[in-house]
């Protein structure tokens, strides 16, 4: 397999079977506490996890290597795809070292399609800080060919 970095991640031309790099990398600690979706128009919640108060007070120093630990499983239902806007927002905590330039590259596959690119940078992150970082999306219209 190739090196994973941004690249490697924007030349995909489809979602991935499994995560591209093992818990190990999390060499800065980060923990993912709240990831939520709402429409912007009703301001509806569509979707929301967050870890419990306990598990947030817990520190791993041998964080486990089961994928399900950090996977999120969800599904929207078709009436999703005819929103216009959509904010998600994601609570996370880094550890004892400072965060520069956390990029995300995030890609919306709809049928193994790429509908939407997103490349966000976050310039810097205060160690044993807890931040909120708020998306907001345009919902692409969907091709004919996959309505």
């Amino acid at each position: 397999m190739e090196e994973v970095n941004p690249d490697y991640v924007l030349g995909l031309t489809e979602a991935t079977s499994s995560f591209l790099c093992p818990i190990s990398a999390n060499i800065y600690n980060i923990e993912f506490l709240c990831f939520s979706v709402r429409d912007l128009d009703s301001g509806q919640l569509l979707f929301e996890v967050r870890r419990e108060e306990d598990e947030e007070n817990e520190v791993d120093e041998q964080p486990p290597e089961d994928d399900e630990n950090r996977t999120i499983k969800y599904q929207f239902g078709p009436d999703f795809l005819k929103l216009r806007s959509i904010g998600s927002t994601l609570q996370f905590r880094v550890g004892n070292s400072e965060v520069r330039n956390l990029r995300m590259v995030e890609r919306h596959y709809f049928r193994d399609r790429l509908l939407k690119n997103f490349d966000f940078n976050l310039d810097f992150c205060i160690p044993n800080s807890v931040n909120s970082w708020e998306i907001l999306y345009e919902v692409p219209e969907l091709p004919a060919d996959l309505e």
